[in-house]
């Protein structure tokens, strides 16, 4: 391709070390003034790198429950284990935007709210409104629209 470029991380990388073009990955700068290429397998494992599923186990669900005090869930697979009464809460630590997902998994012995980020809510439900995730259950949620989160 004309105009091509290294990326700089990846100096070291020169064609010499592939044989054939299908071992390249072209990519086209967002100005569309030049193309950088870059070998299939480092652009694969960068992609699996970085779209990887996060996850936590372990959390503690905040005591006595709440929006305002709940703990926040930063990953995007989530196992509470510690419920120590009804109601116990966690929410999540960013507001929903669209492409936004998660899952929370209540591995502990009693129901567990879960409240959406502040000025959030679930679909069909007023702002702030948590839901209950019994015990032994888990749910997962998307973002179709900013602020709106449904359950699937």
């Amino acid at each position: 391709m004309s105009g091509e470029k290294k990326i700089s991380e990846f100096q070291d990388i020169t064609p010499a070390q592939f044989t054939a073009d299908d071992f390249w990955i072209y990519i086209q700068s967002l100005d569309g003034s030049q193309d950088y290429r870059i070998a299939k397998n480092i652009f694969i494992s960068l992609i699996q790198i970085i779209a990887a599923p996060t996850s936590e186990k372990g959390i503690v669900a905040f005591a006595t429950g709440g929006q305002g005090g709940a703990v926040e869930l930063t990953k995007q697979y989530n196992r509470v284990d510690e419920v120590a009464a009804n109601a116990d809460s966690v929410k999540p630590s960013i507001p929903a935007t669209v492409g936004y997902r998660q899952t929370v998994q209540n591995n502990g012995a009693n129901d567990l709210d879960y409240f959406p980020a502040v000025g959030d809510n679930f679909l069909g439900q007023a702002v702030n409104l948590p839901i209950t995730i019994a015990a032994g259950n888990q749910i997962g949620v998307f973002c179709y629209e900013d602020g709106v989160l449904t359950l699937i």
